[in-house]
């Protein structure tokens, strides 16, 4: 899990919930959201009345990992040992997978700048895991575990394997582990492309991976899917056509349901683009059930990014964009009425 310095910070903290549920043992309800979250106090402008969407416990997992305002890296760092000591064991769990990460992003990237870091990091490492027992599942000591997650074989595009297929750590046949795979999986792809947008620096451009993760949460919390295969494919829908990610590779970690629903919502790159937006078009009624979920998801959420923070397109093809995009709906099979209605909103914000 080599990474590049310009990788978002939510693929930090997917990897942390990714490590959170895999390693974790009976974890109250609020104890993967506040992975998800847990640096969003320090790290966004997020303030804490923002996170009143969220149930008490999630608020009170981020709260008890949030680091407070210290003048000098050094106390923050005394502080967070100590700390980690005192943290309930969701809570010291969540610190512990936070950390692991960061050694073994560090370990694997070995940059003599990063040495100092792994000298106060590990033994705040060491702390949480001690006292996360009683959350984790797995009595393997802090090194030992450290030394298991450096070992975690990567796929041939450099993705670590999920720990449950090499033993530590529950397996990865609950739905939750494979969408939380599936997000780790679309995450690291992605991790050094951005949306199309009109800002010009780096630090102003959405990361790619917000607009998987948007599909996804559309399918889930605007029209009520339980489908795994639906919900994974909506986060690996675009790891074939736009990354170096190959269908043999969904297929062995998602199995061939999952690789087929995306298959179904990608462009063939060798054709001219017309061609290919004709094709979306002519094979939209023959979708199944989850692939036609994930490509109306796709559209909504496409047309959704054009509205607030369109590209530096002509208006002309903006509209395109817009009638296009009704054609391909249009065609599709009637898989959700909330998610038609939804799209029907978001064509309302056509130029």
């Amino acid at each position: 899990m080599a990474h590049p310095e310009a990788e978002p910070e939510l693929n930090h903290l997917i990897r942390t919930t990714w490590w959170t549920h895999s390693l974790g043992l009976s974890l109250p309800s609020g104890a993967l959201p506040a992975a998800m979250l847990h640096d969003v106090l320090e790290r966004s402008e997020v303030t804490p009345a923002e996170l009143s969407i969220f149930a008490p416990d999630v608020r009170g997992l981020v709260h008890a990992l949030t680091d407070g305002a210290y003048a000098h890296e050094h106390e923050r760092q005394v502080a967070q040992r100590f700390a980690a000591r005192e943290l309930s064991p969701p809570a010291a769990l969540i610190r512990a997978m936070s950390k692991l990460d960061n050694l073994v992003d560090h370990g694997r990237r070995r940059e003599a700048t990063m040495d100092p870091y792994a000298a106060w990091a590990f033994p705040v490492f060491e702390t949480a895991w001690d006292a996360s027992e009683g959350a984790r599942g797995t009595r393997q000591s802090a090194s030992e575990l450290y030394e298991a997650a450096m070992a975690l074989a990567p796929d041939e595009t450099g993705v670590a394997c999920p720990p449950g297929l090499i033993g530590i750590g529950r397996p990865v046949e609950d739905s939750l582990g494979c969408v939380l795979d599936a997000a780790h999986f679309a995450a690291e792809h992605h991790r050094a492309q951005r949306r199309k947008s009109r800002a010009d620096d780096e630090a102003h451009q959405i990361p790619y991976i917000n607009h998987p993760i948007r599909v996804a949460a559309l399918l889930v919390h605007d029209g009520g899917v339980t489908d795994p295969v639906a919900i994974q494919a909506a986060l690996l829908h675009d790891t074939i056509e736009d990354t170096i990610a190959k269908p043999h590779q969904l297929e062995r970690r998602f199995g061939e349901a999952v690789m087929a629903t995306v298959m179904a919502v990608t462009d063939d790159k060798s054709l001219p683009k017309a061609e290919r937006k004709r094709l979306q078009i002519d094979h939209a009624p023959h979708m199944s059930p989850a692939a036609a979920l994930v490509k109306l998801a796709d559209k909504i959420d496409n047309l959704r990014d054009l509205g607030v923070a369109p590209p530096d397109w002509p208006l002309e093809r903006i509209r395109g964009y817009f009638d296009w995009a009704e054609a391909v709906v249009s065609s599709l099979p009637t898989v959700s009425p909330v998610l038609l209605r939804a799209f029907e909103e978001s064509m309302r914000a056509r130029p």
